[in-house]
């Protein structure tokens, strides 16, 4: 009989898989639309829905599951490509801001319909109502446990 401990480390094998080939599932629906990695379209995404269409970059790290530097280096390409700007907080400039630009806007509107499709079909297409439901209660247990920095 399997102990407690193979079967956490089989269960989260078994769910790092799954996220991580959903994720190419969903990396080969943008590239075949001509668009780039959902890593990009996570963080205009994030932008997008926030007020005023800008975050702190430590903020949107946490909500991108970015680590710091992960961020860092994916807001130089998306600045480069005009995307987003970052520009110092003016009460503390030991703080940065990302900001959406019409650009960006833009982009994630058009990645925003390939990335919902992709979700429905290697995601959701998968599991009944009832589970969607257990699956995010039981998301929602893990996160509590495991608060961001």
């Amino acid at each position: 009989m399997p102990s407690t401990a193979s079967n956490a480390l089989r269960s989260w094998h078994r769910l790092a898989g799954a996220c991580w080939r959903i994720s190419a599932r969903l990396e080969e629906d943008l590239a075949a639309a001509g668009l780039p990695a959902p890593s990009w379209y996570g963080v205009l995404h994030e932008l997008a829905e926030a007020p005023d269409r800008h975050l702190r970059m430590c903020e949107l790290a946490g909500r991108t599951h970015l680590s710091r530097s992960g961020l860092t280096r994916l807001a130089d390409r998306l600045e480069k490509e005009k995307l987003i700007e970052r520009r110092q907080c003016p009460q503390d400039r030991h703080v940065l801001h990302a900001q959406l630009t019409p650009c960006g806007m833009a982009l994630v509107e058009k990645m925003r319909p390939i990335h919902a499709a992709g979700v429905a079909a290697h995601f959701a297409a998968a599991l009944s109502p009832r589970e969607m439901r257990q699956l995010a209660s039981l998301t929602d247990k893990l996160l509590a446990a495991t608060p961001p920095d």
